[in-house]
């Protein structure tokens, strides 16, 4: 069976449903394609190197964002804020959540397997209509770095609580992100759509884990707390150390056949150019999720985060 019977195959599973309506507008058998990568999305496609390769070069490296974007999803929604939702809606996480918003979190590992479902299976369509396949893509991103390495080691309710601030900090930043690629201009409508209706989700998995928060913050310990505050910097440092980011994007570059030497160069700007932590839109997105949650204010939390200048 073909790549693309086997998508539209997998199609046949809307009719059946109950929770969701077929996307056609988004994954059908029509190949039309805009290869284009948004450059708001990854600055190194704006890179004058890169601007300078010839069509088919950058055709390819675009591709192969797409394709590592959408990678990320699936790692993001499944790795890490399923597996968070799981233990809250069974009662594994750092308390046992009233009945609500444990039943809500049973919704969210709804939504995210769509999401990743969605996102492979538009994967499989920049293919068709392609014909580039996604170099090996990794096994774990940063987010899911963040969730695996920080709570390594620790005793099984500071991990769970490592684990759970990791997912908060996700969709604090993640729902922004998304909000942007849904508004963006002169790219594949198809993908713009997807963002789109990610985005209707995301916007409330925003506020459910923001509630989530509250409500667990106001039942911890004192001693819960100031645990919280050491963890909150040494997760927020992972989740946004790109160094894993910028490897796979290297070897994008040469694989579309970029000279060594040349990228080298292209990347010795990236590391000139990269803003420090307080200039980044995601720090800032997480400190307003903190602090709608209550959690900023509390005077440990401060304490941590200016100590490693996270403190906007």
């Amino acid at each position: 069976m073909s790549t693309a019977s086997t998508a539209s195959a997998e199609l046949g599973w809307f009719s059946t449903a109950t929770v969701r309506l077929p996307c056609t507008a988004i994954i059908d058998d029509d190949l039309s394609f805009d290869w284009r990568f948004p450059i708001e999305m990854k600055p190194l496609l704006g890179h004058p190197v890169v601007l300078a390769q010839s069509y088919e070069v950058r055709r390819f490296i675009h591709v192969q964002a797409y394709h590592k974007y959408l990678h990320d999803i699936c790692l993001t929604e499944t790795d890490v804020v399923n597996r968070v939702a799981a233990d809250i809606a069974y009662g594994h996480s750092v308390r046992k959540f009233e009945p609500d918003i444990a039943a809500q979190a049973l919704a969210i590992i709804v939504d995210e397997a769509f999401h990743s479902y969605m996102a492979r299976l538009f994967s499989l369509k920049v293919i068709r209509a392609t014909g580039i396949e996604p170099l090996v893509l990794p096994r774990r991103n940063p987010l899911v770095n963040a969730y695996e390495v920080v709570a390594k080691g620790m005793n099984e309710n500071n991990a769970a609580l490592s684990r759970f601030l990791c997912c908060c900090l996700s969709e604090s930043t993640f729902t922004k992100e998304i909000l942007v690629a849904s508004k963006l201009e002169g790219y594949d409508p198809a993908f713009r759509k997807l963002m789109e209706q990610h985005l209707a989700d995301e916007g409330r998995h925003y506020g459910y884990f923001r509630h989530a928060l509250t409500w667990l913050w106001d039942r911890l310990a004192e001693s819960e707390r100031e645990t919280a505050a050491r963890l909150l910097p040494a997760i927020i440092k992972v989740y946004f150390d790109d160094s894993d980011e910028l490897i796979f994007d290297r070897n994008v570059l040469l694989a579309a056949g970029m000279a060594p030497s040349v990228v080298d160069s292209v990347f010795r700007d990236i590391e000139r150019v990269r803003p420090a932590f307080g200039e980044l839109p995601r720090l800032r997105n997480s400190l307003e999720f903190l602090r709608q949650a209550r959690v900023l204010p509390h005077p440990a939390v401060q304490r941590q985060l200016a100590n490693e200048g996270l403190l906007q």
